[in-house]
This record gives C-alpha cells, sequence and structure tokens, in this order.
C-alpha cells in the first residue's frame, strides 16, 4: 500500500506518468498499475487526463492530503530507528588476508553489522597506525610487545610452519622470510635452541614475502620455509610436511585499550578468539 502511495505522491508531484516513473526509477505501466491498485481500493478514481498530463481528482487530492504527512513521519522514524554501521579500518598481515584471513573475517563483520576498511602492511607498519589511530585493529604476525606504545596486545591463535619443497633440497640453503620480520623474530629463537629441529643446522635464504616463497618452491626443487595457510593455498599437499618438532608463529590481535570501552568492537573480538585453526 505505501509503494501504491508513493506512486500518487510523486504523480501528483510531477504532473505525469513518465516523470514520477524517473523519480521513483520504475516504468510508467508500473506506477499506473500502483495508481490503478489504489482507485480499485478505494473503489475511486483518484487522476484524471487533462491535455498530456495526469492531475488528481478532489478524492485523489484529499487522499494525498492525510497520506503524505503521515508517509514522511513513518519513513522519518524508520531512518532514526535503524540501526547504525559501525565502521572499522583493520590492518592485516599480507601472509594472512591472502590466505586464511577473508574466510574467517568477512562472515564475522557481517555478522555483526560492522562496515570494515582493510589494509595489510607488515606488522611494525601497522602498529604505527594503530598508535596515530589510524586502525583500530591490528591482526599480526610474531609475537610482540607493545606496552610501551599503550596498547593490547591479545593472543588469537598459532599457525603452523611447514617445510615446502624436495626434502632432497635440505642441504641447500632453506627460502625464509626476511630476517628482520616479526614472524622470523618470533620462529628463529625456536630453530636455533632445539638440536631436534628438522631445520636446526640449515642455512637460510631470505625473500621478503610468503607468497614468492611458495611459487618458487612450487616450480622448482627448492626449500622453503612457510606457514601453513599459504600452503594450503598455493600448494598441493604432497609438498609441504610439518617440522620435527612442530613450529608455530604467533597470531595477534593489537588495538588500543580505549577500545575496550566498545561494546560491538569487543564482540568483535570475541568471535574473533572462537576461531580454531
Amino acid at each position: 500500500m505505501l509503494n501504491n502511495l508513493e506512486a500518487l505522491i510523486s504523480l501528483h508531484k510531477f504532473g505525469s506518468m513518465n516523470k514520477a516513473a524517473l523519480d521513483l526509477r520504475l516504468s510508467q505501466s508500473a506506477i499506473s498499475k500502483r495508481i490503478s491498485n489504489l482507485e480499485n481500493f478505494y473503489q475511486k478514481k483518484l487522476i484524471e487526463k487533462s491535455g498530456r498530463k495526469s492531475v488528481l481528482t478532489i478524492e485523489g487530492l484529499a487522499l494525498i492530503k492525510q497520506s503524505e504527512p503521515l508517509i514522511t513521519k513513518l519513513y522519518s522514524l524508520l531512518e532514526e530507528t535503524k540501526p547504525s554501521i559501525k565502521k572499522y579500518s583493520i590492518g592485516v598481515s599480507e601472509s594472512i588476508l591472502s590466505t586464511w584471513g577473508p574466510k574467517i573475517l568477512l562472515p564475522i563483520f557481517e555478522s555483526l553489522g560492522l562496515e570494515v576498511q582493510l589494509h595489510t602492511h607488515r606488522s611494525p607498519k601497522i602498529i604505527e597506525r594503530l598508535i596515530s589511530s589510524k586502525y583500530d585493529l591490528g591482526i599480526c604476525a610474531g609475537n610482540f610487545s607493545t606496552k610501551q606504545y599503550s596498547l593490547i596486545s591479545d593472543h588469537l591463535l598459532k599457525e603452523e610452519m611447514v617445510l615446502a619443497g624436495q626434502s632432497k633440497a635440505l642441504n641447500s640453503p632453506i627460502l625464509c622470510i626476511e630476517k628482520t620480520s616479526q614472524t622470523w623474530k618470533n620462529i628463529k629463537p625456536k630453530l636455533s635452541t632445539n638440536p631436534k629441529n628438522t631445520l636446526y643446522h640449515s642455512n637460510f635464504r631470505e625473500l621478503e614475502s610468503f607468497m614468492p616463497i611458495a611459487q618458487i618452491v612450487k616450480n622448482s626443487d627448492q626449500c622453503g620455509l612457510i606457514p601453513i595457510g599459504v600452503a594450503k593455498e598455493l600448494l598441493p599437499t604432497h609438498q609441504y610436511k610439518s617440522l620435527r618438532p612442530k613450529l608455530y608463529r604467533d597470531i595477534q590481535l593489537i588495538y588500543q585499550k580505549s577500545k575496550l570501552q566498545e561494546s560491538i568492537f569487543t564482540d568483535l573480538i570475541s568471535e574473533l578468539k572462537k576461531f580454531k585453526y
């Protein structure tokens, strides 16, 4: 019924079926049908032709006078009570956003009614933008203290690091993420302090990103150390395997403490922590 009344109001405002159709982004036949439905409902003639224009009858004008203020008030009320969508800017490590990140993040954002702008950077850049309040949340690889920046570093999960490539290539340098990265700083102590680790005696050759390491390994006889998320995304299962003992990198949620005053943000953190890799 509201749609039908809107068609009549638009016709009265613009004076022609064509202009009313353009206003409501409908066809002229749809406008005509809606008004015809009104006339059938009220059992009254509501419009009549006046040259090339369509004008309202006395009954049509009376209906407009009664209904237009009510419709305006109704739409205003609906707009006021419409739930607002919270907007957040979130920085995510590249190897996460390129693999398993979107699969878990996007459904959570949608379920909470969040409008999110995703960005991908190295962890230090994400932290820099969290400090300056350009980002609301960081999802970063590595395990590092952020107390000096007045940020909360909240453990999310541990992601396994796997050995990708030919086992016969173990005597050659192993491709790895650059040693200035947070992931390397996180896993290096575990590699160098346990003689039982598969890669304890290995040499490493650095690259700037896990994605090209996986592609090189896939198309050559070299080995690489990569997160299992990257391996699952780019490699067949026979091209990667777990280390002995297994090796993990930490994934952290990083944010300003003040964000916990927002109930929707605490809901977001809670939902993220439910994820099990």
